[in-house]
């Protein structure tokens, strides 16, 4: 690799090391908890709904819209895991050394 393209890939490094994952789990992780409770609230307004209504439109509407919800935290937390084992900087830092 030539010194331009070593230069390239260190600043590379040095802006990916700014950045705080933490920081990004934290945040996913407080809207991931802001999601539950709309859902847990819907849950409730679902389960209040009487079975007449939970077979029309409206309930299966509020029905799907919690199977989203838990598959937006489902997905959330896999983000979140597999942030976990990102070292960007240290697969470059290799690429550098080479």
């Amino acid at each position: 690799m030539n010194a331009q393209r070593r230069q390239e890939l260190s600043a590379i490094i040095t802006e990916l090391d700014k950045i705080s994952f933490y920081s990004i789990e934290d945040k996913l992780s407080q809207l991931s908890d802001r999601i539950e409770t709309v859902m847990y609230d819907e849950e409730e307004a679902y389960d209040n709904l009487p079975d007449g209504l939970k077979n029309s439109a409206k309930g299966e509407a509020m029905a799907d819209a919690i199977g989203l919800m838990q598959d937006a935290i489902s997905d959330i937390y896999s983000t979140i895991q597999e942030m976990g084992g990102l070292s960007a900087s240290g697969i470059l830092e290799e690429v550098i050394a080479d």
